[in-house]
């Protein structure tokens, strides 16, 4: 950030099914996952939407792609582990080939 302007990235990632998922941190996550046959891992935050809407309404593009409902707000996720530190939910892919850069935004703080 630099004169109260910042930069946002925004990625679409082909994280694939199952994921990997974790409370905390974990150094080793990425071997863990690919002994599990995944090739993403999830760290499950306390925080989450609490739904989805497709991103359909927004552009036809985005038909088919889940996006947090904020009509429906944020709160507790029930599927967090109680002893985990993790705010918000982390998504980790492994691969680059497994990114797609789409969307640079100039944001002003």
């Amino acid at each position: 950030m630099s004169g109260n302007t910042g930069l946002l990235l925004l990625i679409e990632a082909e994280l694939g099914k199952p994921m990997y998922e974790i409370p905390t941190g974990n150094s080793g996550a990425e071997e863990e996952a690919k002994k599990r046959g995944c090739y993403s891992t999830l760290g499950v935050g306390r925080t989450a939407p609490q739904g989805w809407t497709d991103g359909g309404f927004i552009h036809d593009n985005l038909e088919g792609v889940q996006l947090p409902d904020v009509g429906k707000g944020f709160g507790d996720n029930k599927a967090a582990d109680a002893n985990g530190y993790l705010q918000y939910n982390e998504y980790i892919a492994y691969a680059v080939e497994q990114l797609r850069l789409r969307y640079l935004f100039r944001v002003g703080m």
